[in-house]
């Protein structure tokens, strides 16, 4: 099913860029942090930009065209996303996009930007305009990308594009200049706050501050978890803190395999963050239900060996997306966190 309702945060914006759909341009990339809805925005703005309803303001979810949106399924209509995001969202995508595929794909490949080219050169189906969502523009490769600038240099009068990306920097200069910039915001805190209170999230405050203050990514942290620090890693960290023996393979065999590697690399690395924090005697931003642990590791360690390996780290969680054995990659995090406490 696809979103077609904006998040309380997005209403003011959406209502700006809205108000004049005729003079909406042919290209925008929408950016801003993960895990404050921009796939929600993104989806919601498409199915108001082509809902039938002319006396609606965003999209009605009574009309065709909104029901068609919702199903992923209207002729006027297309998203690509990467593989691995539309089976994370649960999101059908047309046997084509899989063909030649043996894994899940964290990429947006050209056999996707080409097989909409016929569908481009097509007028619409309904209401004389076409708008592609392309999420997340990051995961364009090269050959995907130059493909995606050639058509924003020789856009249709009917098609626009509607590119979101967590960074700007990691699109191309040549796309970003032919595009117009719509940045979402981090909703403020209060926001933030309520909205995962009346969608009966526990702990709301943790799992915010562990997320950023990003409110989508901290509700969907704690739909799998009670905590933010997993218990299996806060009893690791109990043992490093009081110094007694670790048997490594015996927390593999604790380890939930529902938990991605690169989400697990993101919870050492804001371990250390806040560890780092500590130790210059500064409040910790993620886990601040953790002082008294973080507090007690903080003292057998340095600042030097804290921050090399939250730079370690970062480089580890380059080499997650690829095909690794969970378990090895794993040992050798552990290990590494093992001797930055001795």
């Amino acid at each position: 099913m696809i979103a077609n309702s904006f998040f309380p945060w997005q209403i003011e914006i959406a209502n700006k860029y809205l108000k004049n759909p005729d003079k909406i341009h042919h290209a925008i990339i929408l950016y801003g942090l993960k895990g404050i809805g921009k796939f929600e925005f993104s989806t919601a703005f498409a199915a108001s930009f082509l809902c039938e309803n002319r006396d609606s303001k965003f999209a009605c979810k009574k009309c065709i065209s909104c029901n068609l949106i919702e199903k992923n399924n209207h002729p006027d209509f297309k998203l690509l996303i990467p593989n691995s995001i539309a089976d994370e969202k649960k999101i059908s995508i047309s046997f084509d996009d899989k063909k030649n595929t043996s894994y899940a794909s964290n990429e947006i490949r050209i056999n996707q930007i080409r097989d909409i080219i016929p569908w481009i050169n097509v007028k619409s189906y309904r209401n004389n305009k076409k708008i592609v969502i392309i999420y997340k523009a990051d995961n364009l490769n090269t050959i995907s990308s130059n493909a995606l600038l050639k058509m924003l240099e020789e856009p249709s009068d009917d098609i626009f594009f509607l590119i979101v990306s967590d960074c700007l920097d990691k699109l191309l200069p040549t796309i970003v200049s032919r595009c117009q910039i719509l940045h979402l915001p981090i909703p403020d805190y209060q926001t933030s706050l309520k909205w995962l209170k009346n969608n009966n999230v526990d702990n709301y405050d943790n799992w915010l501050s562990f997320s950023s203050n990003a409110p989508i990514d901290a509700f969907r942290y704690s739909m799998y978890r009670k905590n933010p620090c997993p218990s299996w890693i806060y009893d690791f960290l109990q043992l490093l803190s009081n110094n007694s023996d670790i048997h490594v393979f015996s927390l593999l065999d604790s380890y939930p395999d529902d938990i991605l590697i690169n989400e697990l690399i993101d919870i050492f690395q804001k371990l250390f963050f806040d560890l780092v924090l500590i130790s210059y005697k500064i409040t910790p931003k993620y886990f601040i239900d953790m002082k008294k642990i973080l507090n007690k590791l903080s003292t057998r360690s340095t600042n030097d060996v804290l921050i090399n390996n939250f730079i370690w780290l970062n480089r580890k969680k380059k080499l997650s997306d690829q095909q690794v054995n969970k378990k090895i990659f794993l040992n050798s995090i552990l290990n590494k966190v093992i001797t930055s406490f001795k």
